[in-house]
Order: C-alpha cells, then sequence, then structure tokens
C-alpha cells in the first residue's frame, strides 16, 4: 500500500495530463476510504508505513508536499466525513510534526490542522502548544539571564 501511495501521490505532480487526470480520478475513489487519510498523513509528516521511519530525503519532499496538499483539500471539503480512526489518526500525526522545519511543509502542515480546528474541538492541540510556548518561554528566559 505505501508503494501505491507514493505512487499515486507521483502520479498526482506529474507534468503530463494524461497521468494527473488518471491519478485524480484513483483519488476521488479512495480518499475516503477507511486508513488512507491516516496513511496520507503518515507520508505527510515523513513516516515511512509500516516501518514507522522518517524519511528525511529530499526526494521525499515533493511527495510530503503533496500528501500535505490533499490532506488540505480532504480537512476543508470531507472532514466530517473521515471514519472516526482515520481522524483521530490524522490529528496525532499532525501534532506531533507541528515543529516540522522542512522547507515548504510548515505552511502546509499549518493549513491542515487550523482547517482541523474549525472544524471540531481540538483539546490536544491547545495543550501541545501552551507547552511548547511554556518551553520557549523557559528557554528564552534562560538565554537572558
Amino acid at each position: 500500500q505505501d508503494e501505491e501511495l507514493r505512487q499515486l501521490l507521483a502520479a498526482l505532480g506529474s507534468s503530463e495530463q494524461q497521468t494527473r487526470t488518471s491519478a485524480e480520478e484513483a483519488l476521488g475513489q479512495v480518499q475516503l476510504k477507511m486508513g488512507f487519510a491516516a496513511q496520507l498523513a503518515a507520508c505527510a509528516v515523513g513516516i515511512q508505513l509500516p516501518a514507522y521511519t522518517k524519511d528525511p530525503s529530499p526526494a521525499a519532499l515533493p511527495l510530503r508536499q503533496m500528501a500535505l496538499t490533499i490532506l488540505r483539500r480532504l480537512s476543508l471539503d470531507s472532514w466530517r466525513s473521515l471514519s472516526s480512526p482515520d481522524s483521530a489518526a490524522v490529528k496525532q500525526l499532525l501534532l506531533d510534526a507541528l515543529a516540522e522545519e522542512a522547507s515548504g511543509l510548515p505552511a502546509l502542515l499549518h493549513a491542515c490542522v487550523a482547517n482541523i480546528r474549525s472544524r471540531e474541538p481540538w483539546p490536544e492541540l491547545h495543550e501541545r502548544l501552551g507547552l511548547a510556548l511554556a518551553r520557549s518561554v523557559q528557554e528564552a528566559s534562560g538565554a537572558v539571564e
């Protein structure tokens, strides 16, 4: 399944119209299937299933950007149609990736987070942001001393 997802993401980014059109049709058929959103989120944050390891390679960046772009669209248009396990997995993966620094990813990642938060309560997000802010303030005050 991982390889199929990678191929789909690569085809969606293809410069060939026919390849992109076929990939868009395939995406339309699978985007709301159980497990797809979670797999997409795992790819977006750089986790390669089933090994659960980060993929830091530059070659993975375009695939991660495409995965986040699709997630952004899903979070805007179809969030409430996702299964509870998928939405929970997506939220957890995005939370874990909030500190992402790879070029071109933070804006898409933050857009996904904002879209999801606008559609439903997300107390874990507020908790995580509060902890990160407290840690930043603590580190900054330590640097001033």
